[in-house]
């Protein structure tokens, strides 16, 4: 998947005679499936950008009427879009208006209805919106629906309390139901809806806001007004109801009384036996079950109960999810066992398995934690069967380490080393997690190391994006455009919002764009864009592509950082793309700073060790200088062990020694004492990192995977 970079120049499109001649060469000229887009209509989009940048927004507006005329759908389109941006405002709401005449969609009619908005053309937006109301609730944008009933209400037309009340309360509340009720709340606007659903909005806007207790008092005094709240409750929404779980979950109107949680999740499931669809008996049966977890842990089997339920009403997959993950959670707090007796009854219930991938690392670290060695063997292939190939590759590679190191020992294995040898290609073959295959492969007898290399440098099996024969030929003929044209500042915001309609040939080649632009924050855009899009892409170890997912940005400054601390580069290399994925203003919700994540009161003590009176954590340099020295200096403190070294980075260097103490595993298994950690970040942290620091090694150093697992695992020299 070789990718061709461009290097075209817009010098001559701003050259006035162009504008006058295309139309001739380009009239009709609408097959740009493929082709440079300089010989299509597509071509005035570009120039039209390229136009505004230089200044001149006639000559845009002249190049975009013609690309929305002459030019492919996608390129039509964005074109449309710059013109409603042009000109006066009266003129902006004319192009609006045949932008939404033209594309006729939901998209289309927001485009046009902001710019109405923006003019105070109200009755323009009435028009352009004029079919929305008759959707079910929900289904139209919301900024469009608030927009309308905005226009609806200042104009005091008749219409707005029947398409208003059901906005307001059958659909999930945004900030635009939220900016509509500012409206609403002000003196004199109550009487534009009724009393009952003036409340209810007051209810669900104090939600919003997180403002749990008004919520509960708010709640309180709608339901007072009933004779059976329940029944009343059964008859609301399911996002109501909803609204009402998760007040009856966090809000209280009495500060100085705790919540009853008992009490509200009674309230709950009688709703629930009440409620005369799946809907609403599956929101009030999974608050129920909220409810009593945060009761305490005598009532933890009755909230499992009460998810197992929600999972038998559940409307949506995803519902469905959502109740078995609480369900299985809530198991594991209780007892590991439930889980094991509950697992393999359940391959029929997961849609989205990797929603649960978490769970199973949890349920893993669960296990080793407890020294349940033959618990986990036992359940592996159960969690294989459910978990996706993330998961799949690790209890594989755990299980034959397990076996491999005696730590269990079936009787129904004659061969131990075989056994072993046959769960670790398991792990190779279906398994789409780097780290994991990278140890599986160096534990098999593979008869070459360029053998292991090529498992584990084999890309996943499961793909992010879009195969190339379904991918919007269109969008990728667009965002190909920005970097053969040159608008990086186009083209990461583009593909996020399209990321999932665009092929992973294209996303390397915008990462390889952007990589080379030599522009820090455009560098970082295409790390991200090849993360995502080699996921399932079928990579050589020795591609170009893994270059773009293990770049070496800031090269001087880590190889004199390395040098200094006797680090190996490559480790460093891992680190720094563990820590910041190379963002140089990178920073925490703890407060920790720059390329290698420093907390201040560590950076201010490394600074001291090293006799720097004045520095700037924020600087490339010092802060690369100041990460190698931490890294080496704890592994020495741990008797230059890589792997804890790097626990410790991340969790402190006395929890870790804690962990060391505390572990029932053998000294000569650090890849099973990762998987024992009570912290999950730290965990993945740790995985990161090895699995980075192999790729760099590969990379740039030519060293074989086999001996850099060894190297951080402890087990030989750097190589």
């Amino acid at each position: 998947m070789r990718v061709r970079l461009f290097s075209f120049r817009l010098a001559n499109i701003r050259r006035v005679w162009y504008w006058l001649l295309v139309p001739l060469l380009f009239a009709g000229c609408r097959d740009t499936a493929t082709g440079d887009i300089s010989d299509t209509a597509d071509y005035y989009y570009f120039s039209g950008l390229d136009a505004l940048r230089s200044g001149s927004p006639i000559n845009a507006e002249r190049f975009f009427r013609l690309g929305a005329q002459h030019g492919s759908p996608v390129f039509s389109r964005r074109c449309g879009e710059e013109l409603v941006k042009l000109g006066a405002p009266e003129e902006r709401v004319r192009e609006a208006l045949r932008f939404a005449g033209t594309w006729q969609d939901n998209d289309a009619r927001l485009t046009a209805a902001r710019a109405c908005f923006a003019a105070g053309k109200l009755g323009r937006i009435l028009t352009i919106t004029q079919d929305i109301h008759r959707d079910t609730p929900g289904q139209a944008p919301p900024e469009l629906v608030y927009l309308r009933l905005t226009a609806l209400l200042r104009k005091d037309n008749r219409d707005f309390s029947s398409e208003c009340s059901p906005w307001l309360t059958e659909t999930p509340f945004t900030r635009y139901h939220q900016a509509l009720c500012t409206e609403l709340f002000a003196p004199g606007m109550a009487e534009k809806l009724s009393e009952g659903t003036i409340a209810l909005a007051r209810f669900r806007s104090a939600l919003f806001r997180r403002s749990y207790g008004e919520a509960a008092a708010l709640l309180t005094g709608i339901l007072a007004n009933h004779d059976d709240p329940a029944a009343f409750a059964a008859a609301l929404p399911a996002v109501l109801v909803s609204d009402l779980g998760r007040t009856l979950l966090y809000g209280q109107s009495d500060s100085e009384k705790p919540i009853d949680f008992v009490k509200n999740a009674l309230f709950c499931e009688r709703t629930a036996r009440l409620a005369q669809n799946d809907e609403t008996a599956y929101a009030a049966l999974f608050y129920a079950g909220r409810l009593y977890d945060r009761s305490g842990e005598k009532n933890a089997l009755i909230a499992a109960e009460r998810f197992l339920e929600a999972v038998q009403r559940a409307p949506t997959p995803g519902q469905k999810d959502d109740a078995l993950w609480y369900y299985l959670t809530i198991l594991l707090k209780s007892s590991p066992d439930e889980v094991l007796q509950a697992l393999p009854r359940l391959p029929a219930e997961i849609s989205n398995r990797r929603a649960f991938q978490g769970f199973f690392e949890n349920l893993a670290a669960r296990l080793f934690q407890d020294a349940r060695w033959e618990a986990f063997y036992r359940i592996a292939p159960t969690v294989i069967a459910l978990s996706g190939t993330g998961t799949g590759s690790k209890y594989a590679y755990l299980a034959g380490r397990l076996v491999e190191t005696g730590l269990v020992k079936p009787a129904e294995i004659d061969d131990p080393a075989g056994a072993a040898q046959t769960w670790f290609r398991r792990a190779c073959e279906s398994g789409d997690d780097l780290y994991y295959k990278l140890l599986a492969a160096s534990c098999l007898d593979s008869g070459g190391n360029t053998q292991v290399k090529t498992i584990a440098f084999t890309a996943a099996s499961t793909a992010n994006t879009p195969a190339a024969d379904s991918a919007d030929q269109g969008l990728g003929r667009l965002l190909r455009g920005y970097a053969e044209f040159e608008f990086p500042e186009r083209v990461y915001s583009e593909w996020l919002k399209e990321r999932e309609r665009i092929g992973a040939d294209v996303g390397m080649a915008l990462a390889e764009y952007l990589e080379q632009s030599g522009d820090e924050v455009f560098q970082v855009q295409g790390i991200r864009i090849a993360l995502y899009s080699a996921a399932g892409t079928p990579l050589s170890p020795d591609s170009r592509e893994w270059r773009l997912l293990y770049p070496r940005f800031f090269l001087e400054e880590i190889e004199d950082a390395a040098a200094e601390s006797g680090l190996p580069d490559y480790l460093l290399y891992a680190l720094v793309r563990t820590e910041s994925l190379f963002e140089r203003t990178a920073s925490s919700h703890a407060a920790a700073r720059g390329l290698t994540q420093l907390m201040p009161e560590t950076a201010a003590d490394i600074a001291r060790r090293l006799g720097v009176g004045v520095y700037d954590v924020d600087d490339a340099r010092t802060n690369l200088r100041f990460g190698a020295w931490y890294l080496a200096d704890l592994t020495k403190r741990l008797d230059g062990a890589i792997l804890p070294a790097a626990f410790a980075y991340n969790a402190g260097l006395n929890r870790v020694r804690t962990w060391i103490r505390a572990s029932k595993l053998p000294d000569t298994a650090p890849d099973l004492f990762l998987e024992s950690l009570p912290y999950a970040e730290t965990r993945d942290y740790g995985r990161r990192l090895l699995a980075a620091a192999a790729a760099y090694g590969q990379l740039y150093r030519d060293i074989l995977p086999e001996g850099m697992v060894s190297y951080i695992l402890g087990k030989g020299d750097s190589p």
